[in-house]
């Protein structure tokens, strides 16, 4: 419930004062009817310009501005507080539902995450290499007896063929 500012809360004859809805609530249960039609009567409603100006509960105050009996302003008072309060515990509890949500997800990629980190060190360890497309594993050595033919092999046999035309073009030369 919203508090009134320092210096506008509601004051009373007594010199009491009300800063929200509840100590309005607990004033008007006590009060006296002639001191309620002080504040309530065919002219003014000074509880509802109150609630209306200072509160800014719109609603309420549009609800009782017509009410001239001290109970029935009291049993709309409570049923607005109810409302709200009961607005505001469903706000919650979806707000509650939303976080246990976020705090599910995050803990989902956590766990995927480690179980990434998991598999990496697994990996790590059995000197296997990842490759992402096509998805395949291969082990250390394939990749290095993989390397070796293509790089050393062909290189070799790139060699050779330079060397068997070069001795081709010398041998017609009759250099050799």
């Amino acid at each position: 419930m919203k508090n009134a500012e320092e210096g506008k809360e509601f004051m009373f004859s007594s010199g009491d004062k009300a800063r929200n809805l509840k100590e309005l609530l607990e004033k008007l249960r006590v009060m006296s009817d002639e001191e309620f039609f002080l504040y309530v009567n065919e002219n003014k409603n000074d509880f509802s310009n109150w609630i209306r100006d200072v509160l800014g509960e719109e609603t309420l105050a549009r609800e009782i501005y017509h009410i001239r009996d001290r109970k029935e302003i009291i049993k709309k008072i409570e049923l607005y507080i109810s409302k709200r309060e009961i607005e505001r515990a469903r706000k919650e509890n979806i707000k509650e539902e939303k976080g246990e949500k976020r705090r599910e997800e995050k803990e989902k990629e956590k766990e995927h995450k480690r179980e990434g980190e998991r598999e990496t060190r697994t990996l790590h360890k059995e000197r296997y290499i990842e490759y992402r497309h096509p998805i395949e594993y291969k082990t250390y050595s394939e990749i290095v007896r993989q390397l070796l033919f293509k790089e050393f092999f062909l290189g070799v046999l790139y060699g050779f063929v330079v060397a068997l035309i070069i001795y081709a073009i010398l041998h017609a030369l009759q250099v050799i």
